[in-house]
């Protein structure tokens, strides 16, 4: 039966192989222009406090203002990831002239930096095709916090018990830290690097005893808000007498903390207690009492990516000649989402491995494992081509060897991985371009999360 068919990756390297020496003969020979329509970059940014958009009579059952976009940086990029425009909003010309090909446009609210009070920075992209004569329209770019805010708040009992010389400094793993005093209001932000740990460090003079610990903010994303709480612990286990006697011995510690987190890129806030790492002293978990899995709270939810091994990278762009020299080596993603998949959704975005090319070898630019159909990569809704049996037959036997249809929204699936170990290496036929695979998750509560693999051939 397996060699009644062509085997997937064995047809996408062939049409690869014609796509190429096609592609640089049409490069040799034309220098095709076409214009992107500026006024259609309409970015909207959001976070759960917030809904701020710039489309003019936009409605929002979250909006409460519009902000200013003047001063935010457009950058457009080839597909080889290269900047050929750079811009503010307020200085783009209405109608710039590009090659034929395809680009990614991205918006920022700011420059990135590794710490700085009040600078939420807010991202987001979109892909578009230059035609040959055309105008391009760019649809709505959503921009969502890309860093981490913390809040530090300290209890009015606390305030009035210290000797006014509390000071906590939030420190992140590259060392830039910002240091928040009992009157601070504002929030900090922090560069997200995957998932983040941050280190609390408080220092302060309480009924009379220098009170001195810290402890860890782990598997902090972007888009997080950690709000820090101290106040007075109501028993504090004092010696009979001045508070000044007691000895920090973790039993005589005088400042109580917890930790609450919401996550600012959803439209509905979703708030929990998180319980702080126990690193102050005397307070140190036994390594010999595995600790209890920590229930979600009601409404809780959760969507991550993690990298299988360390072969593949998230944050960044991968070198796809790694994976052909060392067949050892992985490209696994391991998706998880507590509330389960309702959707998953996958967008090949490259020039050469377009939707046309990949419908040519029974894949599409888009797909949904979760039904197994095909997508339009331009509106994201369903098309009728039935992808299941190409996307999820094994590899052995000429498929994707992908999780489809009940292996992905299936009862109790809170786990799946996306494997593309054997599709990276066609990607080298392709050299000098960048090919992206955008994952996007919906859960069976509508919860929403996306991330994006990076491949520079």
């Amino acid at each position: 039966m397996k060699t009644k068919y062509l085997s997937a990756f064995a047809a996408l390297a062939m049409a690869a192989c014609v796509s190429s020496c096609s592609d640089d003969s049409f490069q040799a020979e034309n220098i095709d222009e076409g214009k992107l329509n500026t006024s259609s970059i309409i970015p909207e940014v959001t976070n759960a406090e917030i809904i701020i958009s710039d489309q003019q009579g936009a409605q929002h059952v979250a909006s409460r203002r519009v902000t200013d976009l003047t001063n935010y940086l457009i950058t457009v990029e080839n597909s080889r990831g290269e900047a050929v425009a750079n811009w503010t909003y307020s200085t783009m010309p209405q109608l710039p002239v590009f090659p034929v090909g395809t680009y990614t446009i991205k918006v920022a609210s700011c420059e990135e930096v590794p710490a700085a009070w009040e600078a939420p920075l807010f991202l987001g992209q979109q892909t578009f095709e230059i035609r040959k004569g055309e105008v391009t329209d760019v649809q709505t770019v959503v921009c969502k916090l890309a860093n981490i805010a913390v809040s530090v708040i300290c209890s009015d009992d606390l305030v009035a018990a210290s000797a006014g010389d509390i000071n906590v400094t939030v420190t992140s793993k590259d060392e830039h830290s910002l240091t928040y005093t009992p009157s601070d209001t504002r929030r900090g932000y922090f560069q997200a690097m995957g998932q983040t740990t941050l280190e609390v460090h408080f220092t302060g003079t309480v009924n009379g005893h220098a009170e001195d610990f810290r402890y860890l903010l782990k598997d902090v994303a972007a888009g997080q808000h950690r709000k820090v709480n101290f106040s007075l612990r109501t028993n504090p286990n004092p010696v009979p007498g001045e508070y000044g006697d007691i000895t920090n011995d973790g039993e005589g510690i005088s400042v109580s903390t917890s930790v609450t987190g919401e996550d600012l890129t959803s439209d509905s806030p979703v708030e929990e207690e998180i319980l702080p790492d126990n690193d102050r002293p005397g307070q140190e978990e036994n390594p010999d009492e595995p600790n209890p899995p920590t229930p979600p709270t009601p409404g809780d939810w959760k969507i991550e990516f993690t990298s299988k091994t360390v072969d593949l990278k998230l944050d960044g762009v991968n070198d796809p000649t790694l994976f052909e020299n060392d067949p050892s080596k992985e490209a696994v993603v391991i998706i998880t989402s507590t509330k389960g998949f309702k959707n998953l959704k996958v967008d090949i975005i490259s020039t050469s491995l377009n939707d046309e090319m990949l419908s040519g070898v029974g894949l599409a630019g888009s797909f949904d494992l979760a039904t197994g159909m095909a997508l339009n990569p331009k509106t994201g809704e369903e098309l009728d081509r039935d992808l299941s049996f190409a996307l999820g037959s094994p590899v052995a036997d000429g498929g994707f060897g992908f999780p489809v249809k009940d292996s992905v929204t299936g009862e109790g699936i809170n786990n799946v991985e996306f494997n593309i170990t054997s599709f990276v290496p066609l990607l080298n036929i392709y050299k000098g371009e960048l090919h992206q695979f955008k994952i996007t998750v919906v859960d069976k509560d509508g919860n929403s999360k996306d991330m994006t693999l990076e491949f520079q051939s």
